[in-house]
Formats: C-alpha cells, sequence, structure tokens
C-alpha cells in the first residue's frame, strides 16, 4: 500500500476565509486547534462540545501520565510510533507552558516496574533498543527516584511525568480564544453532518440545523467517533477505566516520580493522589462506583504486598474517583486523517494490491476527491491519549493544511482511518456490501 494513498489531497484554503469546525472537548482537540493556529493564524474555527465543560469525558482525569509504550526484540510500527509520539508530546507540553498556557504538570520521569521476571527480561529488551528513551536501573536506584522503597527494578524514562488532563484543554482553549479566532458552544451535541453541493459542511443539533457553513470538519469525540453516518464503517472499541483518589496524608504522598505496575500512580498534589486504573474492554458506562476503587486498590497491593506504603491504604484513604471512557482500535493504532467512503475506497483502490487504480482505468485525469471531503477524524488514542495526542495532531494539521508531514510513509498508513477498508477490499474484494460488526 503507498503512503501516497493515505495522504490524499486536503482542500485547498483560500485566504482568510478558512472555516474549520472541530467536534469534541478534550486533549485531541485542543492539541489540534493549538496547531492549526499555529500553522494559519488566519484560520476561523468552532469548536462543539456536548458537555457543560470541556475536558469532561475521555480527558478528565485530574492527573495522567506521559510515556512510550514500547516493546523489546523487534522494531515495530506499533514501538516506533509511539517513541515519536512520547518525544514530541514532551516538547510540545513545555512548549505550551511556556507560551503561557498554565497547567498543572511535573517532568518527574515515569518509572515502570519489573515485578515479574517476563517483565525483566522484556524491559532490558527496551532498554538495550531505545536507550536515548528508557533506562534500565535497580530497585535501589528506583527506591530513590521514587522516594519510595520499591522492590523492583525499573525502566525509567527520565523525560516523561504527568499533567492535569482537564485544565491543560480549558486552559489551551481559553488561551486560543483570546489570541485567534476560536468560538466555542458547550451543551452544544452535535447529532448529523450535512455535505452541501458545494463541497462544504453544516452541522445538525438535536434535528436543527445550524446556519454556519464549513470548509473542514473534524471529528473528535473518542468512542462515540463512528456515531455519524460518514464515519459508520470504523470499528472504535470504547474501554472503560475509573481512577481513584487519595488524599494527600497517606504513606504513599512522598512519591516524587510517576510509578506504573499493573496500573499506574502519581505524586501528590496539594489537593490528591491519582492511581488506578481499571479495564473494562467493550463498556462505554461512565458511571463511577466503590466496587472500582477497591479493584484500584487490590491492584496496586498485590504488586506491592510486603510494602507498608501500600499494604496500610484503605478504602477509607480514597477521597474520590473518576470514571472515563478511552477509545482504541483493533490493531490499537489511532485512527487519525481523511474520512473515505467505502464506496470510494471500493470505486479507487484496485481490490489486489490495496493501491490506487490506474488513472486510464478509471478514465479520469487526476484522481477524484473523496465524497466526504473535507471530513477528517481523529481517535482511537487509547490509554495514552495524552502521550499520542500532540503528534497526531501534527501530522492531521499537515493533511489538513496541505504542509508535510512529520510522519514516515509507513506510520501514515499505520494511523489512517483508510487502512481497514483497504484491509476488507483485499480480503474479500469489495466491501459495498459490508456490515459493521
Amino acid at each position: 500500500m503507498n503512503a501516497e494513498l493515505f495522504h490524499s489531497a486536503p482542500i485547498k484554503l483560500a485566504n482568510n476565509k478558512n472555516k474549520i469546525a472541530v467536534i469534541g472537548g478534550g486533549i485531541s482537540s485542543a492539541c489540534l486547534i493549538f496547531q492549526l493556529f499555529q500553522q494559519n493564524p488566519n484560520l476561523e474555527i468552532t469548536l462543539y462540545c456536548c458537555d457543560d465543560e470541556l475536558g469532561s469525558r475521555g480527558s478528565g482525569n485530574q492527573q495522567g501520565a506521559i510515556y512510550p509504550l514500547l516493546q523489546g526484540g523487534q522494531f515495530s510500527v506499533l514501538a516506533e510510533l509511539y517513541s515519536e509520539c512520547y518525544t514530541y508530546a514532551v516538547n510540545f507540553y513545555k512548549q505550551a507552558d511556556q507560551t503561557g498556557i498554565n497547567f498543572p504538570h511535573q517532568w518527574c520521569g515515569v518509572l515502570q516496574q519489573a515485578f515479574t521476571p517476563e517483565l525483566v527480561e522484556r524491559l532490558k529488551q527496551i532498554a538495550n533498543e531505545w536507550p536515548l528513551l528508557g533506562q534500565y536501573i535497580s530497585s535501589e536506584k528506583s527506591s530513590e527516584i521514587a522516594n519510595l522503597s520499591l522492590p523492583y527494578a525499573s525502566l525509567f524514562f527520565k523525560d516523561g511525568g504527568w499533567l492535569a488532563p482537564k485544565q491543560f484543554c480549558q486552559n489551551t482553549i481559553s488561551y486560543l480564544i483570546s489570541n485567534f479566532n476560536l468560538t466555542v458552544f458547550t451543551n452544544t451535541h452535535i447529532t448529523k453532518l450535512h455535505q452541501t453541493s458545494q463541497q462544504k459542511w453544516q452541522l445538525e443539533n438535536n434535528q436543527k440545523t445550524l446556519t454556519d457553513i464549513f470548509d473542514q470538519v473534524v471529528i473528535c469525540t473518542g468512542h462515540l467517533s463512528s456515531q455519524y453516518e460518514q464515519t459508520k464503517q470504523y470499528d472504535i472499541i470504547p474501554i472503560r477505566g475509573q481512577v481513584s483518589h487519595l488524599n494527600h496524608s497517606t504513606k504513599v504522598a512522598p512519591l516524587s516520580t510517576v510509578l506504573c505496575h499493573n496500573g499506574y500512580m502519581t505524586p501528590a498534589t496539594e489537593a490528591l493522589q491519582c492511581f488506578g486504573a481499571t479495564f473494562d474492554r467493550g463498556v462505554d458506562d461512565e458511571v463511577s462506583t466503590a466496587k472500582d476503587n477497591i479493584r484500584n486498590l487490590q491492584q496496586l497491593q498485590d504488586v506491592y504486598l510486603e510494602q507498608d506504603w501500600a499494604t496500610q491504604l484503605t478504602e477509607n484513604d480514597i477521597t474520590g474517583e473518576n470514571a472515563a471512557i478511552r477509545a482504541t482500535s483493533q490493531d490499537h493504532h489511532p485512527i487519525v486523517g481523511e474520512v473515505m467512503s467505502d464506496h470510494w475506497v471500493d470505486s479507487n483502490v484496485d481490490q489486489n494490491n490495496g493501491l490506487l487504480k490506474r488513472l486510464d482505468k478509471l478514465k479520469l485525469e487526476t484522481y477524484p476527491n473523496s465524497d466526504h471531503y473535507g471530513l477528517y477524524i481523529m481517535t482511537g488514542l487509547g490509554a495514552r491519549g495524552l502521550t499520542t495526542a500532540p503528534l497526531m495532531a501534527k501530522h492531521l494539521t499537515a493533511i489538513m493544511l496541505n504542509t508535510e508531514s512529520p510522519l514516515s510513509p509507513r506510520l501514515i498508513k499505520s494511523v489512517s482511518p483508510m487502512r481497514f477498508q483497504v484491509r476488507e477490499l483485499k480480503r474479500n474484494k469489495s466491501i459495498k456490501n459490508k456490515v459493521k460488526p
């Protein structure tokens, strides 16, 4: 599959008349709009959020960790993607901070604990293959960095840390409203997308068509991104996770780095300390439960059976919680790029090799635009959305504004929304009659 197929020509925007709608109020939207304005300050962008305030759903945790998902023994596409996302994210958030966007954060490093023999070997391999990102260190050194007694060696990501996703979203958007042409509507649930005869877009809010007409529309609504007629072909999997909050005066409060085991724990702030999280694939219920707080506590204590700072924690130390839905894809790669219909892929892509058909076969001089021309999607960021969102937003900015993507050709293909359709086409020789599972 050639990279050109997955980086199709975007709309040519006219100067000072570039109207873009972004649907969704989370980390994806904040990172995307920030970088769209960086690239073109003359854009006119409208953000629609269905909640009372921004960052209320998948980006609603009080603290979230920033570190990569790497693999030992092979340089997989996924590991390559995460390595680039991690490096870019750290620099992106530091730049946002220097720009004057205030949000709680700490570049305190991340310890990934080797608490099983299998993890010892795996994390050693990762350290050998990604020496610029992570170092394998002893339990003694881990304890020193964490400011807690730890029984295991670790893979240490010295450049990682944590930030407050909700406050980052809200304060980034506030900054952009003050400095650029950004309008935000909360409590506005976009239910349908309508394409006009001029290849523009109008949005519908609860059976009422809004008057604004947009050149481009971006869907950044997490696990709900396939709710529209134009995006129903994407199988986006919801994963429910609940994070619990500790009071900041327990024996684990001295923790001075992000600690990852079966779950994770962040350093304490003046208000709380986060730990968790549960993992329920296919569940989209956002209601928090006391039962899941107990699961988080048990998960921590199962790993640290002999550490007083863990075993002495009780339910009474838990002061709150937050349940949110993460969105992932079948292959665990993000879904970022232009939306193509099944019909377009069926008509323009060769069913045998997955490449664009020859122009003489299409009887055209140039390849046709997508029948969803100007529609984009950014979802499937998974449990490490804070790490992947900045670079994915930069890639989507490049597609939308017709600049060079920061991703290599194989990474562009790995995140393209069309990859699933091309695989289906090659497997079954047609996707015209495909029924979404």
